[in-house]
């Protein structure tokens, strides 16, 4: 078995490993974080079991090793996990020169701790050791197909790519503060009731969770809220444009990194299922040659989102623990 749980590797840390078998992991180390969503507690390398940190430390320094041209072998040493690891980084690409250079930061601050550090400083932000486990693996990835150092490693915000990552301070789930619109559906009264119910049963799950009022614009939401919210949009009725809309370009580059996750109240058509979702009678916005959606469910889908309908204040616990795998992911 590849990975297991071990908490103790100490002996590791008076032997070495090859180049080509650290090099030889990463693509399964690559593959474990695009599947699982978090990186793997511990490594398997030439028969020898290494912790995550450990793991960082044999990434990090082969990388410097290939770009001296050395195939050095590397000793595994003693290495703590960082203490509050946190993270604020934006997406884009390291090139390879800062790469290299922020591998040696690394096995300095290693060398000289004993521990990794919270984080490491990017011209793209601040990076937390998982998503740096990550770009390393691709990095050695990349060489063990192309026989060469990439010329680039794109980055994204861990937040992006795990379901379990540490929150700020301490070690756990990390889950996505939710942010709560409504359509005008009732009565201001009535909705913004429906909106808090869903909130404090929210609360009650350990969520962050907020009412953004009735008849809220949800792109002034979006301008609001920080990149990493999950949006909750409630509506009472199924608009075929509006739906249409949310696969969009312009729509998915205000959403940015933040999820959207519709709730359609009951009384509303149901979409699950339906072959076409003709245009909505009150539906002033979109061209006069929509005629409606085909297959509007799988549309949804296909572009990311999901949904949920029939919604009733009587469904809100049902609701909410629906809403909290969302905030995981």
């Amino acid at each position: 078995m590849l990975f297991v749980n071990v908490s103790d590797v100490s002996a590791a840390s008076t032997t070495s490993v090859d180049k080509n078998s650290i090099v030889k992991s990463t693509s399964t180390v690559k593959t474990y974080v695009e599947t699982k969503k978090t990186v793997p507690s511990s490594v398997t390398v030439a028969n020898k079991q290494v912790t995550s940190a450990q793991y960082l430390q044999l990434l990090t320094t082969t990388t410097t090793n290939i770009n001296k041209n050395s195939n050095q072998a590397v000793t595994v040493k003693t290495v703590a996990k960082a203490p509050k690891p946190v993270e604020k980084v934006k997406t884009g690409t390291l090139s390879k020169k800062e790469y290299i250079s922020v591998a040696n930061k690394i096995n300095t601050f290693i060398n000289t701790n004993g521990r990794l550090p919270n984080f490491v400083s990017t011209s793209l932000g601040t990076m937390r050791p998982e998503n740096v486990i990550y770009s390393y693996s691709k990095v050695l990835d990349f060489y063990k197909t192309n026989k060469r150092l990439p010329n680039y490693v794109s980055v994204k915000p861990w937040s992006t790519i795990s379901k379990t990552t540490t929150p700020a301070g301490s070690e756990g789930v990390s889950l996505r503060p939710v942010y709560i619109l409504s359509d005008n559906i009732n009565s201001k009264t009535v909705d913004n009731n429906r909106i808090n119910i869903l909130v404090n049963e929210l609360k009650k799950l350990g969520l962050k969770a907020y009412n953004m009022g009735a008849g809220t614009n949800n792109i002034a939401v979006f301008n609001k809220v920080p990149s990493n919210a999950l949006v909750v949009q409630i509506m009472g009725g199924a608009c075929a444009a509006t739906i249409k809309e949310t696969g969009s370009a312009w729509y998915k580059n205000i959403v940015g990194n933040r999820k959207v996750f519709f709730v359609w109240t009951e009384g509303a058509k149901k979409i699950t299922g339906l072959k076409w979702l003709e245009r909505a009678h009150d539906d002033n916005f979109s061209a006069a040659s929509f005629k409606g959606l085909a297959n509007p469910d799988k549309y949804l889908l296909s572009h990311g989102y999901q949904y949920y309908e029939g919604y009733t204040n009587s469904k809100a616990s049902t609701l909410a623990k629906i809403i909290y795998a969302q905030a995981k992911s």
